[in-house]
């Protein structure tokens, strides 16, 4: 689940009270509140939950941007914590120019009002002021599994290095609780 694409439909939702706020946030590059992503994930994964046809109780969720800040984390350990367990928190590391490469590249067909070099850059700002104390706290700290995964490959090799991580992830959870 992207959280991203879930205040991205929130916002593009004209009868949401939440989609100004949103807007504001992604145009100029920073982030939503958490109790609102919070809110839209948990609304996401109660949904998805409904539609499972799995015989197991749980169901797993590979989480795309979050947590991206302290506010973050601690609203995810204050809201969350209780209904989803974290089996683990992905890194990719991709340099700046390449992330750059591809947001403007994205840019020219996705129609999204955050693929410029402006919004860009102040995000790539906003990532090392505030997510990488968070990756760092959560590797020092311990707690959840941290994987860091090299993701300067094209789409399809990246998802195929995460694809086998998740299901070692997985594998190593079914071991555990037997």
């Amino acid at each position: 689940m992207s959280v991203g694409d879930l205040l991205r439909r929130e916002q593009a939702d004209p009868a949401s009270k939440d989609g100004q706020i949103i807007k504001g946030c992604i145009d100029g590059g920073g982030l939503v509140p958490v109790e609102l992503s919070l809110r839209l994930l948990r609304r996401a994964m109660e949904e998805c939950q409904g539609k499972t046809t799995t015989t197991t109780t749980t169901t797993t969720f590979l989480v795309d941007g979050f947590p991206r800040n302290f506010e973050n984390l601690e609203g995810w350990e204050r809201t969350m914590a209780a209904e989803a367990r974290v089996l683990c928190v992905l890194v990719y590391d991709v340099g700046v120019e390449e992330l750059r490469r591809r947001i403007l590249e994205r840019g020219e067909t996705s129609g999204r009002t955050d693929d410029n070099v402006k919004a860009a850059e102040k995000r790539f700002r906003t990532f090392e002021r505030e997510t990488v104390p968070v990756i760092k706290r959560i590797e020092r700290e311990g707690g959840w599994r941290v994987e860091r995964l090299e993701g300067e490959a094209g789409p399809e090799e990246v998802w195929e290095r995460t694809r086998r991580l998740m299901e070692e992830v997985l594998a190593g959870e079914e071991q555990e609780g037997q």
